[in-house]
């Protein structure tokens, strides 16, 4: 009898769980926080059509093969001072990719800044979710320097809808002159262990105009120098 007991005690320690017929020899299930990917790319800029899924506003985006952290390309954002808010927004690509708008999986929004200026430079976060509740934060980059922005999700959640993000945004408020910003490997981890997961990319590149994902070839990139100016942000 105690041996029984003793037997079914272990079964329990190990993650078995009793049955009707006595102790059932099935894995017993792990809840996971969530089934989202440990990392789901939403900008890589290693093609033009990728660039061309963004929307900009006063802004000229160029690949550049300067100052990339993830694969061979950035994108180069020359913001000016035409306009008096001047952005980069990923936000038409999310109408498209619904599955895309749930970040409720994920704890860290992280993207790599480069500020190649010699002054300290300002940019600003927004973030928008279908509600049109909006978050903005205040990014201050050093001169000549690089940056990985990491912006933890669960710290938002009071003031967006974290299931339905409809716009990822940099920009500037009244520039007083022209500068010059490369921005790389804008993306949604899960958390600290997905430095060893392969990443999920859900980029715009995937996806055409139109919505519909385009043919490619096998070895197929574009060649940095491609831009996008001045699209018009809704």
């Amino acid at each position: 009898v105690v041996a029984i007991l003793l037997g079914i005690a272990l079964a329990l320690a190990i993650g078995y769980r009793l049955g009707r017929g006595g102790i059932k020899v099935e894995r017993a299930e792990r809840t996971t926080p969530s089934s989202a990917p440990p990392v789901l790319i939403l900008g890589d800029f290693e093609t033009a059509g990728e660039i061309e899924a963004w929307q900009t506003h006063g802004v000229i985006a160029d690949q550049s093969e300067e100052h990339a952290v993830h694969g061979t390309s950035s994108v180069k954002l020359t913001f000016r001072q035409t306009v008096s808010d001047p952005s980069f927004s990923l936000e038409r690509w999310f109408h498209q990719q619904r599955k895309a708008q749930d970040w409720s999986g994920y704890k860290f929004l992280i993207f790599h800044l480069f500020n190649p200026q010699d002054t300290q430079e300002r940019l600003i976060l927004q973030l928008k979710d279908d509600d049109d509740n909006r978050y903005k934060e205040d990014i201050y980059l050093g001169p000549n320097g690089a940056m990985e922005w990491k912006v933890p999700l669960a710290d938002l959640a009071n003031q967006l809808n974290l299931r339905k993000i409809i716009q990822f945004s940099v920009f500037q408020w009244e520039p007083k002159r022209q500068s010059v910003y490369y921005l790389d490997y804008v993306r949604l981890e899960r958390g600290a262990d997905t430095t060893q997961a392969e990443p999920v990319a859900a980029s715009p590149a995937l996806i055409s105009a139109s919505g519909q994902t385009p043919p490619t070839s096998a070895g197929s990139t574009s060649s940095p120098g491609s831009s996008l100016v001045d699209a018009a942000v809704t």
